[in-house]
Formats: C-alpha cells, structure tokens, sequence
C-alpha cells in the first residue's frame, strides 16, 4: 500500500537538522514525510496563509517559549488546523504535563534516534488530530440538524481506512471499538484459528485480554505490550511505543506499535507500522558491511577503509604487517594518531581526495611511527556514502622498502660489473705491456747479443770461435730462464698436471727466494683435485695477497691456510706487518689487488 504523504512545517534555525529529520522520516514513518524550514513565528505565518501543513514541529529553546507559539497559531488559525509536535532538550513530569493539557499533541526529547522517535510521534499526532477533528465534527454535528447514524459511521471509518497503519480504536475498558482495512487485511492474511494472537482480534475483542492470552502463551513482547496499553488506558502515561517481531506465516515480520490516548481518558488508538522493509534492509546493509569488511580484512593487499573524519573503519592484515601494527586494533583511531608523524602533504592529498580527487603515486616515503621510513606504493579514493555525499577514503598500498632495496643492489652491482669490466680491460693491457717490455728489453736484448756473438764467432779465429759458442750458449741458457719464468708468471704448467698444492709449494719457494719474506703455509682437505676455474681461482687470491704482503706490509713472516670445510675452499692471508688505513684506502679508489682478489671470491660464489 503507497503511503500517505504529509508535509511538515519544521520551527528551526538549522538546516542540517531540517534536512537530516527528513531523510531519516523517510524510511522510519507510517507516511511520507516533506520537511520546510520555518526559522520564525512570523515565517510560519507565511506559509500556513498559502496552505496549512499537516504537522507542526516546533525546536523551542523552553517549553514556555513553545507554549506562547501555540497560543498565537491556535488564536490565529483554529484548535485543530494542523498536529503539534514540540522538540525539547529536557522536560519534567511535571512540564510535559503541563504541555500535553494545553492541547499540543506530543513531545519529543532531544536524543539520538530522534527522527524514529519523532515519525511515531508525527504518525501518532496526526491519527490523533483526525479523531479530534472528527469528534469537533460530531459536535458541531449535533449542534447543526444531525447526520444520520449511518453516515456518521461510514465517514469514521473512511478516515481509519485511509490510514495505511494498523488501527485498532479501544474503548476505557480494552474493547475494541473499531479497526481500519489495513488491520482487517492484516487478520485475514495472517490469522491462524485456536491461535491467540492480535491478528486475530476484531470489533467486540477485548484487545487487554488477547495480549494477556499471548503472554500466557508465551509470545515475546505480549506482557509488554499488554502493560503499556495499560497504562495509556488509565492515564498513567500518554503514550506508549514498543518494537516487537511478529512474523507471518511465510515469512519474519516486525512492527512498531504506538498507543495514544484519547482526548477525556475515553479510550485510546493502537497503531501497528509494518517495520519489516525498514528491518531487512537494515540487516541486508549489516550483512553487506560485515561482508566488505571480511573482505578488507582478508585481503592480500594492504587495504585501509576510513571515514570522513580519517579514522579506521576497516584494515586487512596485511595493512597492520606491512606497516608493523601486529595485532592492535586500530579501528575508530584516527590515521593522524596512530602514524603522528604523518608529512602535511599527506594530510593535504587526504583533504583533496574528499572532495572527490583520485591519487596515487608508484613510489613515495613514508615516515612510521618507530621513526624509520619506508618506500610505500599508493591508491586514494573516495568511498561514497550516498552518491554524491563522500562516505570516506580507500587506501590501496603496498611496502616496496624491499624492492627499492634490491633495484638499488642490483644497480650497484651493474655498476661494480662495468668498473670490473674497466679494470680487467686496463688489467690486461698492463699485462700485455708488461709482457711487450720484457720481450722488448729484456728477450730483445739478450737475442741482440746472441746475434752479435754468433756473428763475430763466424769471422773470429779458430782459438776464439770456442770462447764465443760459451758465451752464445750461456746467452741461450739466460734466454730459456726467462721464457720459463715469464710463463710460470702468467700461468704456472703444474696447476693443470699436479694441482693446487704442489703448485702453491712451488709459489711460496720461489716468492721466498725473490721476497725474502718466508710463507707459513697449513692446509688441510687438498687430497682431492678441485675443479679447475677453483684452482686458478685460489692460486690467483694467494698470489695477490702475497703480492701485497710484499710490496706493503714490511714484514719477514706471512701466514697462508687453505682448507676445504663444508663443501667450501677457505683461505686466510695474514702478516704482522704494518698494513694500511682501509677507510683512506676507499677514498683514493679501488685497488687491482684487492678489488680483483674480491671480485675473484665472488665470481667463484664466496664471500671476502
């Protein structure tokens, strides 16, 4: 059934309020409600000259205020010209006594809730008003040549009917004295025989008696509802309001019924609103909201969900790794309080983004609470409450601390391959020079004078030709001594054909012979052949450590150990000798020796 609609002429200086009160009217009321500001008496006067409303709703600072207001719209415009509804902070018993007798319809407190509070009240009010205007109508009725019996009852109910609620009219006693089609039609769908029960009440029913009957049976809020009926029939309160479920036969159903007594304690009107709508789609948003916060919550990523107000209404788990919350539970804390160092361009880009921006960044700082920064990649959207009204922010990141970390390794080490790539190339051209001038000056030489020899000994005597082969074959001998040095210097024969130990053997006779300097050598594991890019490897680490032992440490002794432990080749060069300042050496740039005996350990899979 469509609801009725009624427009409201709402007494107040807020819009807000006016605005907030009718969106809330419209899913919490028996009607459809339109809500007008009115800031002032004299502005209500305005309006009711072009048309009354149906409902008056007057924000009064004190009751007193309030009472004055109604004297003047009552003066002006008549007892019954529309229903009268006063918003109060706070009112005594005695105060909202005082209201009621002087002929406003209801109250309501200032609470939270109060547009379900204040819709009862309004569908209350306006039930209540039709009567009085009914039996205002009855009056002048029997004053003027009277109606007849059966038009009086037919214009009675056609009011009761054309309210979509639930009535039931109850006389002093609890009997119902009338119901509305919306109530019959009720009964009919719903009713079950031998089942006590409202619906199955009708005319004639003593409607205490059915509650008490559905206490006795157990149904849940009968006692309730028998006992505020109670009270609004003997005066003890004016009205009474009460929540309950009642399902239908097919389906789970709930309703609101509001007790209102009639004018001179002559009975009372029980309304029941249909609350079922109002109720599932309550439970549906519930459901949707734990939904998208499982979802949140589960989420690989790192999600964050805020209000309006930037405090947490959802977080997954992987937000509270990334950025090491552990298990707090930070929902309803503000963003601002739980990272407090937070740069104001932040806050700046939260402020942009609800008003509707999007903003992201690939790669952006973010300062933690424990004071280290990480490297953070983001999303920012507004989640929309009511389009277009901003509900709030949905923060997508991801940590990429570890990322940036590995680009920044792997572009060092590009880097650190093309300065190896630098340095072998010079390496090799020194090795090429060094060899080009000991072919030159040294090799060169010594065939010169083996030429020289060989031709003066083919003119010389015959005593003296003697004396010069000698000396071609002493030239010959130094010529062989230095083509067998110059190879073992570039690589040493018996690495290949006996290994790496004979080979070091050999390495630190000679360095002693040529050095002085003697090498104290354990090893241990180099029984068995080690491949060979291993062994060149290692021959290479010794040789240069021993190199710069010579050339820089100004020592007698130097210690050497090679062994193999864990499936690894271990090396350790030692001297007591001066050494040298490591932080001052980085500074004048990478050594040949050392940097090669590293870059070596590493090519081969192990660290220096």
């Amino acid at each position: 059934m469509d609801r009725p609609h009624r427009t409201v002429l709402l007494v107040a200086t807020n819009p807000a309020d006016c605005a907030a009160i009718q969106r809330d009217l419209e899913d919490d009321s028996a009607a459809e409600y339109s809500c007008i500001m009115a800031p002032t008496l004299a502005a209500v006067h305005a309006f009711c000259q072009a048309g009354l409303p149906d409902a008056l709703v007057l924000d009064a600072p004190l009751p007193d205020t309030a009472l004055a207001w109604h004297a003047d719209l009552v003066g002006t415009y008549g007892q019954h010209a529309f229903a009268i509804i006063l918003l109060l902070d706070t009112a005594s018993p005695t105060s909202a006594a005082r209201i009621l007798k002087c002929g406003i319809h209801d109250y309501v407190l200032k609470r939270p809730g109060l547009a379900y509070t204040l819709g009862h009240a309004l569908d209350r009010a306006i039930i209540q008003l039709a009567l009085q205007r009914e039996l205002a109508a009855s009056q002048r009725r029997r004053e003027a040549p009277a109606l007849s019996r059966s038009q009086l009852a037919a214009f009675s109910q056609a009011v009761l009917d054309s309210l979509s609620a639930h009535i039931v009219v109850l006389d002093r006693d609890g009997r119902i004295l009338a119901v509305n089609a919306a109530w019959e039609a009720f009964g009919r769908k719903n009713g079950r025989a031998n089942q006590p029960g409202l619906a199955n009440a009708d005319v004639g029913i003593n409607y205490l008696a059915v509650c008490r009957a559905g206490a006795n049976a157990g149904l849940a809020d009968a006692q309730a509802a028998y006992e505020g009926v109670c009270a609004v029939l003997s005066g003890q309160r004016p009205s009474f309001t009460l929540e309950y479920r009642c399902d239908r036969p097919d389906s789970p159903a709930w309703f609101v019924m509001s007790v209102t007594q009639l004018a001179g304690h002559a009975g009372a009107v029980v309304a029941h609103t249909d609350l079922t709508a109002r109720r599932l789609a309550e439970a549906a948003l519930h459901q949707s909201e734990q939904t998208l916060k499982l979802f949140v919550e589960h989420a690989p990523a790192a999600i964050a969900m805020f209000d309006r107000a930037m405090r947490y209404m959802a977080v997954s788990r992987r937000y509270l790794a990334d950025y090491r919350l552990g298990d707090q539970n930070i929902i309803g804390q503000s963003h601002y309080s739980v990272f407090p160092n937070i740069p104001e361009r932040w806050k700046a880009i939260h402020q942009r983004c609800l008003t509707g921006m999007y903003e992201a960044n690939e790669e952006d700082l973010f300062p933690r609470g424990d004071g280290v920064v990480d490297w953070v990649r983001w999303e920012l959207h507004p989640w929309y409450e009511n389009f277009p009204e901003i509900g709030g922010l949905i923060l997508f990141s991801e940590v990429i601390t570890e990322r940036k970390r590995a680009e920044d390794a792997l572009r060092a080490s590009r880097q650190q391959l093309m300065d190896l790539s630098v340095r072998l190339v010079n390496a090799q051209e020194n090795e090429r020079r060094a060899l080009a001038y000991e072919l030159h000056d040294e090799i060169g030489q010594q065939l010169t004078c083996l030429n020289m020899v060989l031709e003066i000994g083919t003119h010389a005597p015959a005593e003296q030709q003697r004396t010069r082969l000698h000396e071609a074959q002493r030239l010959v001998a130094d010529l062989t001594g230095q083509v067998r040095r110059l190879s073992l210097d570039l690589r040493p024969p018996m690495l290949d054909d006996m290994g790496l130990l004979p080979t070091l053997l050999w390495h630190f006779q000679r360095y002693t012979q040529q050095t002085n300097v003697i090498v104290d050598f354990r090893y241990g594991g180099l029984a068995h052949a080690l491949p060979p890019h291993i062994a060149i490897g290692a021959y290479r680490i010794v040789q240069e450590g021993l190199t710069n032992v010579a050339r820089h440490a100004q020592t007698a002794i130097a210690s050497v150990r090679v062994w193999v432990s864990a499936g690894q080749l271990k090396i350790t060069i030692e001297d007591q000798g001066c050494g040298f300042d490591t932080a001052a050496a980085s500074l004048i740039g990478p050594s040949v020796g050392v940097t090669g005996m590293y870059e070596r350990a590493q090519l081969l899979g192990g660290p220096v």
